[in-house]
């Protein structure tokens, strides 16, 4: 299966980094498999996003706000 997005989560660098790279949904992110690889990264860890996405669905935009949300002193 071909992901769309990507989580650099490497010890030694400063934060993890987080690039959404197309359609947010059914044919490119799913919140399913990004809060998967989410949960690979520890709560106290800085997280930097990046996102160049078309557009795609709304909801699961949402839930992918919601999820970096509830680390929101911690993401950039």
């Amino acid at each position: 299966m071909k992901t769309w997005f990507t989580i650099t989560n490497v010890a030694s660098a400063p934060a993890a980094e987080i690039d959404i790279l197309d359609e947010i949904g059914m044919w490119g992110v799913t919140v399913k498999d990004f809060a998967v690889a989410l949960k690979a990264v520890a709560t106290d860890r800085e997280i930097v996003v990046r996102i160049n996405s078309p557009g795609g669905s709304v909801f699961d935009g949402l839930a992918i706000y919601n999820l970096l949300a509830e680390r929101r002193d911690k993401v950039t």
